[in-house]
């Protein structure tokens, strides 16, 4: 059994992406677990980049307003809205609140071999 604080886990900042911190809450320090759970902060206009890989995520927001791109579909996610990101599909998180924008990212184990921010 895993029982923590989001606080106790160092963020993970990235030179290309300004403003946007990762947390792994849940990864493979745990075992081999079947998913992993990450949190994502974003400054005010961060943003992840616009991509796609071949795993699905679920999100769940927990603060601010964060615009999804998924393919070339516009989504307002806000507090405690959720989104099912399939595979191979093309998509971005982008804080276009004032506030921080906060949110949980579940991937499958294999989607976190790479360690990506993704």
């Amino acid at each position: 059994m895993l029982i923590g604080h989001y606080s106790e886990i160092g963020a993970e900042t990235f030179e290309t992406l300004p403003g946007v911190r990762l947390r792994w809450l849940i990864d493979e320090r745990e075992g081999k677990l079947n998913f992993l759970l990450r949190r994502f902060e974003l400054d005010k206009n961060a943003k992840t980049p616009h991509h796609k890989h071949p795993w699905e995520h679920e999100i769940y927001v927990i603060s601010g307003t964060i615009e999804l791109t998924l393919d070339e579909e516009k989504i307002i996610l806000k507090k405690d809205s959720f989104a099912y990101i399939p595979e191979n599909h093309m998509h971005q998180f982008k804080n276009i609140g004032e506030e921080e924008a906060v949110f949980l990212c579940i991937i499958p184990r294999k989607g976190a071999m790479d360690r990506k921010y993704s």
